[in-house]
């Protein structure tokens, strides 16, 4: 079973989200522009796509070739997001079907869609959507599929966010046990991943300084302020999530400069590189485990909506 990330916004005049519309409305997911010839098979679609439009077929490859039902896809339109259940084989519409006029799709598979709040979607799948293509794989579908399958499930019969009421400690507490690090950060959206680590670092006596949160900085997320002794140390902190953000620590050099403490946190694989030796005193470089041990024993302290995720 695999987790996908899809766009289905072909150059569609006059209404550019018709293919989306119709897809929702009739039950597929489709990709690819139309076809000159009808494709005797899956390997023959390929061709018959690269002889009808002169590119290379890499977003219509794994749509055609790779996806299976009982996969699941996940798409959004104006800020509402969705997750597809696939439920059929490949198909390809064929030349003379009307259906193509408009749509600007060549590939379609049976799906049942089911609309999912932005909150509840996984941080792996929302990573996926921003860095766009046609029909991506999520990073890391290996470590939610059963959250995805369980988000749903839950979406197909509710519209509703689960209730407001609190979450008992023990119930994320049984959860966390049994997840691996690498499935409780690909649950996290970007977001989410701030909060842990700000929330980590209050934890510690800093103070998040909250109007450097709103600033365009290229290199920190935001500032820290911690008073010892009668003296002021101020911090910066940079968190990348995802498992191809690693941080390159060596461009950090005048943020070091600036700052009396340095934290970087990156989920990626590995988290960081050009890592000088020795490191510089006012540098930290957080481990995806210290964080996660922390809320492990702390699950109150994570951000309402991944505790929302955790419970599915």
């Amino acid at each position: 079973m695999n987790i996908w990330a899809m766009c289905i916004k072909p150059n569609c005049e006059p209404d550019v989200h018709a293919a989306f519309d119709w897809c929702q409305k009739n039950g597929y997911v489709g990709i690819g522009g139309p076809l000159n010839r009808d494709p005797t098979s899956e390997a023959d679609a390929l061709v018959a796509y690269r002889e009808a439009w002169r590119r290379l077929d890499r977003g219509v490859r794994p749509f055609v070739n790779e996806m299976a039902p009982d996969d699941f896809a996940f798409l959004q339109k104006d800020g509402v997001y969705y997750c597809c259940k696939i439920l059929g084989e490949w198909k390809a519409l064929k030349v003379g079907d009307e259906r193509r006029n408009g749509l600007n799709l060549g590939h379609l598979r049976e799906a049942k869609w089911v609309e999912v709040p932005m909150v509840m979607v996984p941080g792996s799948a929302l990573r996926a959507m921003i860095r766009g293509g046609a029909c991506r794989r999520v990073g890391g579908y290996e470590h939610i599929i059963s959250d995805v399958s369980s988000l749903y499930e839950y979406y197909a019969v509710s519209s509703a966010i689960p209730s407001s009421a609190p979450i008992h400690k023990e119930v994320l507490v049984r959860r966390l046990e049994k997840m691996e690090s690498s499935a409780f950060f690909s649950l996290a959206n970007c977001e989410e991943t701030e909060d842990m680590v700000c929330t980590f670092l209050q934890g510690q006596g800093w103070r998040l300084q909250k109007s450097t949160a709103s600033r365009c900085q290229p290199k920190i997320e935001c500032e820290f302020l911690r008073v010892d002794a009668g003296t002021l140390s101020v911090a910066a902190i940079q968190v990348k999530a995802g498992r191809k953000e690693s941080i390159d620590v060596s461009s950090f050099g005048d943020v070091i400069e600036r700052y009396s403490k340095v934290y970087l946190f990156s989920t990626a694989s590995p988290p960081y590189i050009n890592v000088p030796h020795p490191l510089p005193e006012n540098l930290e470089l957080l481990e995806r485990s210290t964080i996660y041990d922390h809320y492990k024993r702390n699950p109150l302290e994570l951000s309402r909506s991944l505790q929302l995720k955790l419970t599915f």
